[in-house]
Parts: C-alpha cells; structure tokens; sequence
C-alpha cells in the first residue's frame, strides 16, 4: 500500500484529472437520461394539455323515469353514478383522473306560447339538469330554486332561466311556456315550464365555473338565428331539478341524455401513460357497462383521446432518436477519454511495473494494487459525479445502470491496461530466431487484426443499414434507442481504423520535407511526425469531432427545417384571418417594409358539376395582387417564378356574362376533371366554369387541396352571396408593423416568426435543443481533457529529449514545438475524420430520425452541409489545442534540464 500511495502523490495531477473526467461522466450517465425522460414527459404534459376537451373521458346514459321497454337511468341514479364512475375507472385512468362534471341535457322542444301568446319569434326550449356542484356556482336573481315537492300529473314544471335568456325571451318569475304534446303520443296537449327563478353565475371569470357549464351550450348566451326571409329563431336552454328533468316526459317522449365528463389532469402524464391511458380508453368503448353493472340501461364511454393523442408518439420519438444520437456518443467518447488516461496512467509507470516483474512481483500483486487504487479514485469520483447529479436531479437514480457500467470501466480500466501492459513479462514469450516463424507470427497478427478491423466495418454498415431500412418512429417512446447509440460509435471507429492505415503514409510524406527545412524545427518536427499514431487517442478524438459536426449539422438542419416550415403553415410573413375592407388591404401592401400583399377568399368543400362524381375542393378567390405575392414568396411556400404566374393574372380579364368563369387549378384537379365546361357551385348558386390553365403553389400548409382559384371580383359578380375577402397574406420585413398599424387584433394575426417561437417553446424541441447544446459542451470538455492528458502523459518523454538536445547547443524552450509537433497530427487526423464520419452520420441517418415531427413540417428537411460549422469545430479544435501548449508551456516553466542529466528522474 505504501507503494500505491506513492505513486498516487507522484501522478497526482494525472489522477484527479482522471477522477474529475470519471465523476463528469457519471454525471452525463445520470443527468442524459433523466433529460431524456424529463423531456418526452413535459412533452406528453403539453400534448394532453393542448388537446383539452378532446382527452377527456365522456360517460353516457339515457336518462329519464323507467316506463315502457326502453331502459333508463333515473336523474338522481345518474348524480350516484356519477359519484361512482370514477371508482371504477382502470389503473392509468385513475391515476390521471383531475374531476368529473355531470350534465343531463334534454331534447328540444318548441313553445307554442309564453302566457297564453303566441311568442314573436320562434322558440325553442332544451332542459338541463341543475347539479348539486352548478348549484353551488349559481346566483339566483329573482325568485327560488324549486324543490318540486309535491308535483305530479300534468302540474307545470318549474324551471330556472338566466337572466340573458329571460331578457331575450322576455321572461319573468311565473311565466308559462306552453309546450306541444310529445312525438308519437295519443294526448292532445303538451306540458306546462314555469319560470321559478332567474339565476346568474356567481363568478364567470373562474376556470371551474366554466368547467361545471361546458357541456350546456346557449345556456349563459342564448342563440340567436335569422332565417333568409328575416324571421329569427331563439334556442333557449333551461334548468330543471332532477325531479323536474325526471317529469321531462311530459314535454319529450325522447329521454334526456346524460354524460359524466371525467376530465384528466395534463400534469400527472408521462410519456408512457399515454399509450396505457389510450389502451384504457378503448377498451372502455368496447364495453362501457364495465364502469357500473347496477344499471340496467347501457352506459357508454367515448373518448378522443387517442385521436387527438395520435401525433405525440411520433414527435417523441423523433425527439428521443436525436438526444439518443448525442447522449450515446457523448458517453461513448468520455469512456473512450477514461480508458486513454488509464492506458496513459499505466504507460507512465511501465519502467516501474517491469521492475516490480523483474524483482519478483507476481501479476495478480500488480493487479491487487492498480485495483486499489482505481478502487479508491473511483468511488471519490463517484462520490463526487452522482452526489453532483442527485442534488441537481433529485429523481435521476431510477435509471442507474448507465451510471454502474461507466462506474465499472472505470474500475475495471487501469488494472486491464496493467495486465495487458506486464502480460508478456509474465508469459515469458521470445521472439523467434528463425526470419520464417517471425513472418508467420506477424502474418497471423496482420489477418487477426484485419478481421477485426472487418468486422467492425461490417457492424457499422448493418447498424447503419438497418436504421436506414426500419428508422426510428417504431415503437420505442422512451429511453434511448440502442442500435442508434452504436451507430455514432461504431463510424467513429471506421474513420479511426481509416485514418490508422493513411496516417503513415500521409506523415511519411510530410516527414521528409521537413527533415530537409533549414533550422532545428523542420528537424524536431520531422523526429515527432514519425511516430506511430495512437489509437484511443485519435478516437476519441474524432468522436468528439463526428458528434460535434453532426449534432451541429442536426441543429441546423432542424432550424432551417423549421424556417421552411413556416412559410408552409403560415404562407407569409404575417397572415389575418378575419374579413378586411379594401382599403385596410391598400394600406398595408403599400406600408414601409412591405414586399407583396394579397388578399383572397378560402370557401371549403365547394362541389364540381361533372359526368363523374367528385371530391369537394377548395375554392381560392384572389384579388389581383395574388400573382404578384405569389413570385415574391420562396419556393416551399409554394413561390414560383413571374413566368409561371401568366394563367393566375388572366383571371381578372374581364369575361363577359354569358361565358363561363376561366379558373385555374392544381394538377391534382386537372387529372380529375379535364378540359371543358363545368359547373361550380358556391352558395346558392350554380356558377358555371372552365379550366383556363393549371397552377401548383396552394397553401397545402394549412388548407386541404385540391384548389381552384377564380378572381373575386369575377365570382363576385357571379353569385348572389356577398363574398369578402377572409384572409390577408402579407411578405415582408415589415409585415408585422404594417399588418399592427392598421388596427387588426392580435388575435386575428398569424406570424412566421410567433409560429416558429411557439414550435421551439414545445417541451421536446426545447429539451432536444438543451440535450445539443448540453452535450457540445460536453464534447469540447472532454476534448480539451483527452489533449491535456496526452501532453502530460508525454512530458516525460520530452523533458529527457529537450536535455539531451540541451548537450547539442538547442535552445531549453522547444518544448512547445515538440508537443505541438505531437498533438497536431492527431488534431488534424480527427477533425478531418469527424468531420467526414459527422456529414456521413447527417446524410445517412436524419431522413430516419422523423425531423418532420419537429420541424412542424410537411416533410422531412433535407440534411444541410454547413461549411461554416465545419469552419467553426476547426478552429475551435484549434483553440483547445493552442490551450493543450500553453498547459505544455506552465507545466514545465521550472525545468532544470542540466539537473535532470545530473541527477536522472528516478526520484
């Protein structure tokens, strides 16, 4: 143990720098996945939220009083069941559930009279439930709530109206609604409502109060529709108690129908209780009874919750493929770091470690104490990483088996490198005498290391391939992706077995023109070069490099992706969705910063008169600024050139009444009806048409194809609907402030740059965006650690050489030089390898990673080679090696070089 410690203060430096990269790496172990994890639920938190009332679960009854053959549930069997579904909702369901809301919601019935009159307008009455929890909610403004104690027969029932539908209808406390005798009934009258009180909400502004009314439209805003000849129609929902709904059939043979809305709490969601509360889901409709069998009518149970979920596995997993690409090849090259300072570690102490062998030491002492001593750094680096991690991550140890196997190669690195360092001390192996046997022995070492080197080969182009063949959108919602997590590793490792093979004869070259230089540097230069290229060093090294290209390369192309996107989703810079004046339109095309503005009519599901039957299309009505917006737009948004606006600007020529409407379409129409005469109809009218040529550029973005464009004015003069323009599309830099300064409410506006804001503000772009940006860090760390260790690992070596080049008259401070002239090669080896295996990496894997679920996108982007970012990782390899010199530079400042020949360095 003396000997351990010895040597331990001896390379203290080696070592807490081999503690720091051990403790960083399991932070990234135990921080990775946890981001990963992390992400993928904030991102199913803000799918559940974004779909609303789509998640929620809609429990349905019939209810009414039990009569006849149609089996009902009574309104105060429908409270306690309401009460009771969510005790009997499955496991994911109960664990999500948030509340539920009952609403027992009547048929329409029209009054025949308010009061003995004949109400002006026609009237129309729907009865709900009033709950217990509404109840509590309610202000009554006039009147009281009634018990209904006491009524039977034919007595009226009393109802509660709101003071916006009282006002409306004029109604008061004690009015009488006359109502019609129910369908398929033998009586000659109908039921009699009377108007017990008029009620209000106590707190409109509050979210539970909305909640407990959302399912009783034109309760609190009565509807109000007009017929084409003037005459106008009242829809008026009104407020029962259960014993007054239960009396509702004296109104309505058809029973009420009543739904318990069991609303689920966004924030309980993970990644994987989507799918678990989908399964739930269905199976629910299959067999509603399944919540309450004490009933003998049917209970149903729908839900659009797998619809409106649908799209969130694919976002995640497009999502967990890119962090999976990083968060593996970021573990991969620390390790790779931590198994080259532990070689490095052994190699500075191999003088020492033949000694113990030739004193007697037996390997498995050797090994006793190398695996102390890893022993000893590694749970301090652990101690220190996972301590680290848990205090940032409270919850990050669910998954600890990354943390374990990079804890394991850490231990389990330095004693390996010993063994494999003295193996041949202890085997006592000679190099044959005989040239033929030492021929045989290096052939059969050259086959052993080619089929190796194959197989590695053969690994990477089947990771690769397979990728390529069944992507990354399969199955997996969670974790990391396997096979993409060896992917990065195993190009790294071709690119590294490429660069070992040219290295040679790439430097041998170089060599010779530099021993030939006038001056001591060509020749120190040229000494350096010759060496043999290790190979973790330069793994490492070019992992680092590959994953910062094509991580670099992913965010790009995903930024651009996105950029494109939004001209698709948007169509403009800035687009209004409301109807606008034409002068409003004439003051923002002609605003400061505007390129081109155009302003069209969208009418959808608009039918074709043919021979055959066809789809509905979508009608574009433009003014006559749209060929010319249209040029001014990039090609993903639809943009062409002038030339190819030529059929959209000859559909303002004017056409004479009897002719048909010339239209342009898309080719998808084209190919469906042909050339001639047809007939379209928009509104009221048969408007007949011909296809005067074709056009591709619609807003397939945000509208469903196929499109028809006519000019507005033309059709205007076609139709008797009035026609105004509905939306606005606006190109330029200052589409925005024009589009503001003309008044239009936000609301109303949509801009490319607040639909691109709100695309990176989801929580999986987001968490994809801090797992790039987290792990570039990373790389840049651990490169700037790999050539620190290689320039103290060979400190040595170079001292020794600067003494004995002392002897010779050179000067003490080549040191520099030599360093330079032995961590150049390497830098310049991985930069140019990563790079190659980055782009490779970019170009043969992101058409499976499912940008599209990104970018927002209607496809996939396509990978952008940036030359720039290539720039930028060189030079800031070049700045992490300028940083590796000046460590050179400190670390031996203080050299005694005369000593050193003197004394020796065995002390």
């Amino acid at each position: 143990m003396i000997l351990v410690s010895r040597r331990a203060l001896r390379d203290l430096v080696f070592l807490i720098g081999w503690i720091t990269l051990v403790a960083l790496t399991l932070l990234l172990a135990i921080a990775a996945p946890w981001m990963v994890n992390s992400a993928v639920d904030r991102g199913a938190r803000d799918a559940v939220a974004a779909a609303g009332d789509r998640a929620d679960l809609l429990v349905t009854a019939d209810v009414g009083l039990p009569s006849g053959s149609d089996p009902v549930i009574t309104p105060d069997g429908m409270i306690t069941l309401a009460d009771s579904v969510p005790r009997h909702l499955p496991p994911a369901l109960t664990a999500s559930y948030r509340n539920s809301v009952l609403t027992v919601f009547g048929p329409e019935a029209a009054v025949l009279s308010v009061d003995g009159v004949r109400p002006a307008d026609s009237t129309v009455v729907r009865m709900a439930m009033l709950t217990p929890d509404q109840l509590k909610v309610m202000d009554v403004v006039a009147g009281a709530v009634p018990h209904d104690a006491g009524a039977s027969g034919m007595d009226p029932i009393d109802i509660m109206v709101t003071r916006s539908a009282a006002a409306l209808a004029r109604l008061s406390v004690g009015s009488l609604l006359d109502m019609p005798p129910p369908a398929f009934s033998d009586r000659a009258t109908g039921g009699t409502l009377r108007v017990a009180a008029i009620v209000d909400r106590s707190d409109p502004a509050s979210t539970k109060d909305a909640e407990l009314w959302s399912d009783l439209p034109g309760l609190w805003a009565p509807t109000v529709t007009r017929s084409d000849t003037g005459s106008r129609s009242i829809g008026l929902t009104v407020l029962a108690t259960p014993a007054g709904v239960g009396r509702a059939g004296v109104v309505s043979s058809t029973p009420s129908a009543g739904l318990v809305r069991i609303r689920l709490d966004p924030e309980s969601f993970t990644s994987g209780r989507i799918g678990q509360v989908a399964d739930e889901v269905t199976a629910l409709e299959a067999n509603g009874d399944s919540l309450s069998f004490q009933y003998a009518a049917a209970i149903g149970a729908r839900s659009e919750f797998p619809q409106a979920l649908r799209g969130y596995p694919y976002r995640a997993r497009a999502a967990i493929a890119q962090m999976s690409l990083m968060i593996a090849g970021v573990l991969g090259a620390a390790v790779t770091v931590v198994l080259m300072i532990s070689r490095m570690l052994v190699l500075r102490r191999a003088g020492e470690l033949a000694l113990e062998r030739a004193r007697g030491a037996s390997l498995p002492s050797i090994v006793l104490r190398a695996t102390v001593e890893s022993v000893v750094a590694a749970v301090a680096a652990g101690t220190i990483g996972i301590g680290i991690a848990l205090l940032l991550f409270p919850d990050a140890a669910r998954e600890p088996l990354p943390a374990i196997l990079v804890l394991a190669v850490a231990i389990a690195a330095p004693p390996a490198c010993a063994v494999l360092l003295t193996s041949h001390h202890w085997a006592g192996r000679r190099e044959p005498a005989n040239r033929k046997e030492r021929h045989e022995l290096h052939r059969k070492a050259t086959t052993r290391r080619f089929v190796i080197e194959g197989v590695l080969v053969v690994l990477a182009a089947a990771a690769l391939s397979s990728i390529r063949t069944r992507g990354l959108l399969q199955t997996r919602t969670d974790g990391i992706d396997p096979l993409l997590s060896v992917a990065p590793l195993l190009l790294a490792g071709v690119v590294t077995i490429v660069l070992l093979r040219l290295y040679p004869v790439v430097i041998r070259a170089i060599a010779v023109g530099a021993s030939r230089s006038r001056g001591v540097a060509g020749v120190l230069g040229a000494m350096q070069l010759t060496r043999s290229l290790a190979a973790l060093p330069l793994l490492a090294l070019a992992l680092a490099a590959s994953l910062a290209v094509g991580g670099g390369l992913l965010i790009e192309t995903v930024s651009m992706g996105r950029d494109d996107a939004s001209w698709q989703r948007v169509g403009a810079d800035a687009r209004v969705n409301a109807s606008l004046p034409e002068d409003q339109v004439s003051r923002v095309a002609s605003s400061t910063g505007v390129v081109a503005a155009a302003s069209l009519h969208i009418e959808r599901e608009v039918s074709i008169t043919t021979v055959q039957v066809l789809p509905t299309v979508t009608v574009l009505a433009i003014d006559h600024r749209y060929p010319g917006f249209i040029t001014q737009l990039p090609a993903t948004a639809g943009g062409v050139a002038t030339t190819r606006v030529t059929g959209l600007r000859e559909l303002a020529a004017p056409v004479p009444p009897d002719q048909p409407l010339p239209v342009v379409v898309d080719r998808q129409l084209a190919r469906m009806i042909g050339q001639g005469i047809f007939s379209m109809r928009f509104g009221y009218d048969n408007v007949p048409i011909r296809v005067a040529g074709t056009f591709e550029g619609g807003p397939t973005g945000y509208r469903s194809a196929p499109f028809l464009y006519v000019d507005l004015t033309a059709l205007q003069a076609r139709v008797t609907k009035p026609i105004t323009a509905t939306t606005l599309l606006v190109v330029g830099p200052g589409a925005t402030g024009a589009v503001s300064a003309v008044g239009i409410p936000s609301a109303d506006v949509l801009t490319r740059a607040g639909w691109v804001a709100g695309v990176q503000k989801n929580p999986l772009n987001s968490g994809v965006t801090a797992v790039m940006l987290l792990s570039l860090a990373a790389l840049a760390v651990l490169a700037v650690m790999a050539l620190l260790a290689m320039v103290l690992a060979s400190s040595r070596a170079r001292t020794r050489s600067l003494a004995l080049l002392r002897t010779l008259g050179m000067g003490e401070r080549w040191g520099w030089w030599l360093a330079f002239t032995e961590l150049a090669p390497v830098v310049v080896a991985a930069v140019t390898g990563g790079a190659i295996a980055g782009i490779g990496m970019v170009l043969l894997i992101a058409p499976s990673l499912g940008l599209s679920h990104l970018t927002g996108g209607l496809a996939d982007p396509e990978p952008r080679v940036s030359v720039t970012l290539i720039i930028g990782v060189a030079l800031s390899a070049v700045v992490i090696l300028g940083i590796a010199m000046l460590v050179e530079v400190a670390a031996h400042r203080r050299d005694r070089l005369n000593d050193l020949l003197r004394v020796g360095e065995s002390g």
